[in-house]
């Protein structure tokens, strides 16, 4: 759906809300050139083994950390394309 909107009708922007399953899913599609991350400070039990952390995924597509700062408790990162800095 993506690759469609971006080819045939000259959509360069969609903004989703995405937990781990969709950003896992997402990223390797090459489409993602920023993120917004949101870490809360809690986490959820019980845990199932060792899953890629939020960074591991966005250095694996090729995006860098460009930023980190807080909102409340939540630790917040800009991650981007080294084309978008």
């Amino acid at each position: 759906l993506l690759q469609d909107l971006k080819r045939h009708h000259d959509v360069s922007t969609v903004m989703t809300e995405a937990g781990p399953g969709l950003l896992r899913a997402l990223l390797p599609s090459g489409l993602v050139d920023a993120a917004l991350v949101f870490t809360a400070p809690l986490g959820f039990e019980p845990r199932t083994g060792r899953t890629p952390t939020p960074r591991d995924l966005l250095v694996d597509a090729g995006l860098h950390l460009a930023w980190t700062g807080r909102r409340e408790t939540d630790r917040v990162e800009w991650w981007s394309r080294a084309s978008l800095d």
